[in-house]
Order: C-alpha cells, then sequence, then structure tokens
C-alpha cells in the first residue's frame, strides 16, 4: 500500500483548472492477480476551481475517485483486461536489434514517458474532470430563471400544404 500526499504541482491538472486546494491525496495498493497480472486499486482526491461557464465565477470542485488499473505488457492484449478496470498498456521499448522488450522493472513508461506515482495520480485527476464547471441553480449568478413560464405551444390554424391542394385540384 503506498498512501500520502502530492503538492499541487501536477502542469497539466493546472492548465485545465483556475486552482487547486492543497495538493492531493491518494492511495494506491499494488498487488497479483492469480494469473499473475499486476494490479493497482486505491483512491485519488483533491479539491479545485474551475470557471463557471455561466457567470464566469469561479466553481469549487471535487475531483478524483477510484482507480482501478491492470497493467498491459507489450504484446499483451488489452482486452483481456479484467471487467472493472481498466488497462494501463506499458511501452515497448526498443533493444539494440530493433525488436520491442519489456520495460526494465525499474521503469515502466507509458506514452513515452517514464511511469511516476505523480504522472498516475495525475491521469486519474485529469480523468475525473467534468467536461464544464457549473454552479447549482440557486448558488449562479446567471442561473437561467425558474419562475419563467414555459412558451405555450401554438397551433398552426392554416396548413402550409393547402395552397399545394390546391394546385393539385386545379389540374
Amino acid at each position: 500500500m503506498l498512501e500520502g500526499e502530492l503538492p499541487g504541482c501536477f502542469e497539466r491538472l493546472r492548465a485545465s483548472v483556475l486552482d487547486l486546494d492543497d495538493g492531493c491525496r491518494f492511495r494506491l495498493a499494488f498487488s497479483r492477480d492469480a494469473d499473475g497480472r499486476v494490479r493497482i486499486r486505491g483512491q485519488v482526491a483533491a479539491r479545485g476551481h474551475l470557471e463557471c461557464q455561466r457567470c464566469l465565477e469561479p466553481v469549487a470542485i471535487a475531483l478524483g475517485g477510484e482507480v482501478r488499473l491492470e497493467v498491459v505488457w507489450p504484446g499483451e492484449d488489452p482486452a483481456r483486461v479484467a471487467e472493472g478496470f481498466e488497462a494501463l498498456e506499458l511501452d515497448a521499448e526498443a533493444s539494440a536489434e530493433g525488436e520491442p522488450a519489456a520495460p526494465a522493472p525499474a521503469e515502466a513508461r507509458v506514452g513515452g514517458e517514464t511511469l511516476t506515482i505523480e504522472k498516475l495520480v495525475e491521469d486519474e485527476l485529469l480523468l475525473s474532470l467534468p467536461t464544464v464547471g457549473l454552479h447549482d441553480d440557486e448558488h449562479c449568478h446567471r442561473a437561467p430563471p425558474t419562475d419563467v413560464a414555459a412558451p405555450e405551444q401554438t397551433r398552426r390554424e392554416t396548413n402550409p400544404f393547402a395552397a399545394l391542394a390546391a394546385l393539385r385540384e386545379s389540374d
């Protein structure tokens, strides 16, 4: 079990939010299943602010959630990941002959970069970002009015095709 707090210095996450409060807490457990597959389970949590897309004021958000990853080594089929887990596909490192080789145990690479706890936690926080920041209707300065009556359905008294029917009858 690996548990701790990371300072809020996540570059990619900071570019997506107005600010982060006091870093991020995480708890990750690493294990192997009966078939020897490496699994990562845990939680990540952080708080920050986005810009409300209605009133343009900061809105507090909670980021994070449950982490359920299964490591997929180079050459393995990511579709075979156990139900309830997401694939964490490791890159194949090129050997001297140009053949892919498994990453060294001390350095796993994902997306061309060395995988660290900080990057893993930041990725999970980025995935938990809401699509848009919005205050609740009762807390937003520009919430849609709730006392406005819905427009009534207006019926057309005249049929727009009546003119066509008149032309057809004249033939």
